[in-house]
Protein backbone atom coordinates (compact mmCIF):
# COMPACT_ATOMS: atom_id res chain seq x y z
CA UNK A 1 0.00 0.00 0.00
CA UNK A 2 1.87 3.29 -1.39
CA UNK A 3 -0.36 5.59 1.68
CA UNK A 4 1.23 3.07 4.22
CA UNK A 5 4.95 3.34 3.10
CA UNK A 6 4.49 6.96 2.53
CA UNK A 7 2.97 7.71 5.98
CA UNK A 8 6.04 5.26 7.41
CA UNK A 9 8.24 7.80 5.29
CA UNK A 10 6.46 10.75 6.68
CA UNK A 11 6.30 10.04 10.23
CA UNK A 12 10.27 8.94 10.07
CA UNK A 13 11.90 11.42 7.90
CA UNK A 14 9.24 13.71 6.85
CA UNK A 15 7.75 17.05 8.04
CA UNK A 16 4.44 18.52 7.95
CA UNK A 17 4.41 22.84 8.83
CA UNK A 18 2.79 25.82 8.31
CA UNK A 19 5.22 28.51 7.59
CA UNK A 20 5.89 31.87 9.44
CA UNK A 21 4.20 33.45 6.12
CA UNK A 22 1.24 30.71 6.54
CA UNK A 23 1.75 28.52 4.20
CA UNK A 24 1.06 25.10 4.72
CA UNK A 25 3.95 22.06 3.64
CA UNK A 26 4.86 18.20 3.63
CA UNK A 27 7.78 16.73 2.56
CA UNK A 28 9.90 13.69 2.79
CA UNK A 29 13.65 14.11 3.17
CA UNK A 30 16.21 11.18 1.47
CA UNK A 31 19.78 10.79 0.99
CA UNK A 32 21.63 8.63 -1.16
CA UNK A 33 20.81 6.73 -3.78
CA UNK A 34 18.61 4.50 -1.92
CA UNK A 35 17.20 7.61 -1.10
CA UNK A 36 16.41 8.90 -4.91
CA UNK A 37 14.89 6.46 -5.42
CA UNK A 38 12.61 6.09 -2.70
CA UNK A 39 11.62 9.43 -3.52
CA UNK A 40 11.42 9.57 -7.12
CA UNK A 41 8.98 6.00 -6.97
CA UNK A 42 7.05 8.23 -4.50
CA UNK A 43 6.59 10.61 -6.40
CA UNK A 44 5.50 8.84 -9.69
CA UNK A 45 3.02 6.33 -7.67
CA UNK A 46 1.23 9.37 -5.84
CA UNK A 47 1.21 11.45 -8.81
CA UNK A 48 1.48 14.87 -6.95
CA UNK A 49 4.62 16.82 -5.37
CA UNK A 50 7.08 18.64 -6.31
CA UNK A 51 10.73 16.19 -6.74
CA UNK A 52 13.48 17.73 -5.91
CA UNK A 53 17.34 15.09 -6.64
CA UNK A 54 20.58 15.77 -5.96
CA UNK A 55 20.89 18.53 -3.98
CA UNK A 56 24.28 18.73 -2.30
CA UNK A 57 24.26 18.99 1.61
CA UNK A 58 28.03 20.47 2.39
CA UNK A 59 30.27 21.75 -0.67
CA UNK A 60 32.60 19.38 -0.27
CA UNK A 61 31.26 16.07 0.30
CA UNK A 62 30.01 13.57 -2.03
CA UNK A 63 26.47 12.99 -0.26
CA UNK A 64 23.04 14.19 -2.04
CA UNK A 65 19.90 15.21 -0.57
CA UNK A 66 16.82 14.44 -2.41
CA UNK A 67 13.30 16.04 -1.38
CA UNK A 68 9.20 14.61 -2.46
CA UNK A 69 7.75 18.06 -0.97
CA UNK A 70 3.96 19.28 -0.74
CA UNK A 71 3.31 22.97 -1.16
CA UNK A 72 -0.14 23.67 -2.99
CA UNK A 73 -3.38 22.72 -1.47
CA UNK A 74 -4.46 19.79 -3.76
CA UNK A 75 -1.04 18.15 -3.23
CA UNK A 76 -1.61 18.46 0.95
CA UNK A 77 -4.96 17.12 0.80
CA UNK A 78 -4.38 14.24 -1.85
CA UNK A 79 -0.44 13.19 0.61
CA UNK A 80 -2.61 14.18 3.99
CA UNK A 81 -5.45 12.12 3.26
CA UNK A 82 -4.19 8.95 1.81
CA UNK A 83 -1.58 8.84 4.96
CA UNK A 84 -3.71 9.66 7.73
CA UNK A 85 -4.88 6.36 8.90
CA UNK A 86 -1.63 4.86 8.87
CA UNK A 87 0.22 7.85 10.41
CA UNK A 88 1.87 7.17 13.96
CA UNK A 89 3.25 10.36 15.18
CA UNK A 90 2.16 13.16 12.39
CA UNK A 91 -1.30 12.74 13.01
CA UNK A 92 -2.30 15.83 14.99
CA UNK A 93 -0.20 17.46 12.70
CA UNK A 94 -1.83 16.30 9.24
CA UNK A 95 -5.03 16.88 10.81
CA UNK A 96 -4.55 20.66 11.97
CA UNK A 97 -3.25 21.52 8.31
CA UNK A 98 -6.29 19.85 6.67
CA UNK A 99 -7.93 22.16 9.01
CA UNK A 100 -5.91 25.03 7.88
CA UNK A 101 -6.29 25.08 4.13
CA UNK A 102 -9.96 25.21 4.23
CA UNK A 103 -10.24 27.34 7.63
CA UNK A 104 -11.64 30.96 6.61
CA UNK A 105 -11.36 32.41 10.51
CA UNK A 106 -7.87 34.14 10.48
CA UNK A 107 -8.20 32.91 14.71
CA UNK A 108 -9.05 29.52 13.75
CA UNK A 109 -6.06 29.54 11.42
CA UNK A 110 -3.68 30.60 14.11
CA UNK A 111 -4.53 28.36 16.29
CA UNK A 112 -3.98 26.09 13.81
CA UNK A 113 -0.57 27.33 12.78
CA UNK A 114 0.20 27.60 16.38
CA UNK A 115 -0.39 24.24 17.28
CA UNK A 116 1.12 22.27 14.28
CA UNK A 117 4.42 24.68 15.24
CA UNK A 118 4.35 23.05 19.04
CA UNK A 119 3.92 19.73 17.87
CA UNK A 120 6.23 19.69 16.13
CA UNK A 121 8.68 21.20 18.76
CA UNK A 122 7.30 19.46 21.77
CA UNK A 123 9.66 17.02 22.69
CA UNK A 124 12.54 20.00 22.85
CA UNK A 125 10.86 21.00 25.77
CA UNK A 126 13.13 24.61 25.93
CA UNK A 127 12.11 25.31 22.57
CA UNK A 128 7.78 24.19 22.97
CA UNK A 129 8.36 26.75 26.12
CA UNK A 130 10.00 29.36 23.94
CA UNK A 131 6.83 29.24 21.72
CA UNK A 132 4.44 29.03 24.65
CA UNK A 133 5.68 32.14 26.39
CA UNK A 134 6.25 34.05 22.74
CA UNK A 135 2.37 33.65 22.54
CA UNK A 136 1.89 34.31 26.04
CA UNK A 137 -0.11 30.90 26.42
CA UNK A 138 0.07 27.50 28.10
CA UNK A 139 -0.16 23.81 27.18
CA UNK A 140 -3.47 23.74 27.95
CA UNK A 141 -4.72 26.49 25.76
CA UNK A 142 -2.53 24.59 22.98
CA UNK A 143 -4.50 21.14 24.12
CA UNK A 144 -7.53 23.07 23.24
CA UNK A 145 -6.70 23.98 19.68
CA UNK A 146 -6.82 20.24 19.10
CA UNK A 147 -10.76 19.89 19.97
CA UNK A 148 -12.35 19.82 16.57
CA UNK A 149 -10.05 17.95 14.48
Amino acid sequence: DPWSYSAGFLDADGYITITERGEPRAGMIATGERGKIHCEDLFKTLDCGVLQTDNKVYKNSNRSQHRLQFYSKNDLRKLLNGVMPHLKMKSTQAKAVLAYIDEKDNTRKQELKRLVRFENWKDDKKKANDFLDKWGIDEDTIGKYKEGL
